[in-house]
């Protein structure tokens, strides 16, 4: 803002956020006839810790000075708690089930506005795996759970060989419905998947002095196709496409670019040589197309990587050289909320070793 006088003044926001937490985990596996069975609990203690600052910068022809303007600084206790009993039957050679029963509980809070409440429900799981044949599998799933807080843990995080835990916000009552078909061929290996996530978020916000709750919902659909093949005893061709749409209500309080709303096409094709004496070597390509339902314009990521290496006698260690983005192509990698991992646009090189006693 510039002043009557010429002077410009500027504020400047600063946060310093923490969330040092202790988990527990017991659980007890055990075998009745074609059953076996795993009981046990997570539990999840932590603190949600932030200091927000404001300062004014006042900027003249000469100086510069800075004022404070406003600090708040809050801590809020957040808890987990989940119990659960899940059964593998082994029904006969070809067919297994997986039913489960999750009781969770989670204390969230939103540090930010000094906000807590509680989430709680019986999340059932159920999961079935078929073999027809000796070279194919079927996979179907469905399952509820609340997204926990971000931490390790023990117990199974897939049902019937399918991904349990997909990006969504902490807290989040999660419903998903998920088939996937694996076939073996000579000298590959093809896999096919499709899932549908409905997804239901809570949380608390100061509004003008008052505290209201607001409820945010969404879904994603998303197919996959991957095959690995042989080409050689040395050579292997990877490929594999996915289609994901996200449809996620959008928070009027965050501004337009945290919509990631989209259609989303990714291609991946890789090539891996292993030679006899240690040395291997490997190049892939990324294609990711996006469509935004925001303000982006429609988006093109072209990525090429490549990768040199060597593996030491006796598996004792490996070295490898990494270039990611040979080419430096730039572009906007969006992701969901939560994605810790994404890709730079610029190029990367990355060399690593690795020893092993």
């Amino acid at each position: 803002t510039t002043l009557p006088d010429g002077s410009n003044i500027d504020a400047e926001r600063f946060i310093d956020a923490d969330r040092p937490f202790f988990q527990s985990q017991l659980h007890y596996t055990f075998n009745i006839q074609n059953h076996q069975l795993l009981l046990g609990t997570l539990q999840y203690w932590g603190n949600s810790e932030a200091t927000d600052t404001t300062e004014l910068l006042l900027s003249t022809a000469n100086q510069s000075q800075r004022f404070p303007f406003a600090e708040q600084e809050n801590d809020l206790d957040l808890r987990y708690e989940s119990y659960y009993l899940q059964d593998l039957w082994r029904v006969n050679d070809w067919l297994s089930a997986e039913i489960a029963g999750y009781y969770d509980r989670i204390e969230n809070g939103n540090v930010f506005n000094a906000t807590e409440w509680v989430v709680e429900n019986f999340n059932p799981r159920f999961g079935l795996i078929v073999t027809p044949t000796t070279r194919d599998t079927l996979r179907l799933a469905a399952f509820r759970y609340i997204l926990p807080f971000i931490a390790p843990r023990l117990d199974p995080t897939d049902v019937a060989g399918l991904q349990v835990f997909r990006n969504s916000l902490e807290g989040s009552e999660n419903t998903e419905y998920a088939f996937a078909w694996d076939h073996e061929w000579q000298d590959g290996f093809t896999t096919f998947n499709i899932f549908h996530l409905d997804k239901d978020s809570t949380d608390r916000i100061v509004v003008q002095e008052h505290e209201i709750e607001r409820e945010l919902s969404g879904q994603a659909d998303g197919v996959e196709l991957e095959h690995n093949q042989l080409l050689t005893d040395r050579i292997g061709l990877s490929g594999s496409y996915r289609y994901l749409k996200v449809d996620d209500d959008v928070d009027p309080l965050q501004g337009e670019l945290s919509n990631v709303n989209r259609n989303e096409h990714l291609f991946k094709l890789g090539l891996r040589y292993v030679g006899p004496d240690g040395f291997f070597a490997g190049a892939g390509q990324i294609l990711r197309c996006i469509d935004n339902k925001n303000s982006r314009p429609y988006e093109t990521a072209a990525i090429t990587d490549l990768e040199i290496g060597y593996q030491f006698p006796d598996k004792r260690g490996l070295a490898s050289l990494k270039v990611f983005n040979v080419f430096d192509n730039t572009f906007n990698w969006v992701t969901d909320r939560l994605v810790l991992e994404g890709r730079q646009p610029a190029r990367e090189v990355l060399f690593t070793v690795s020893l092993n006693f």
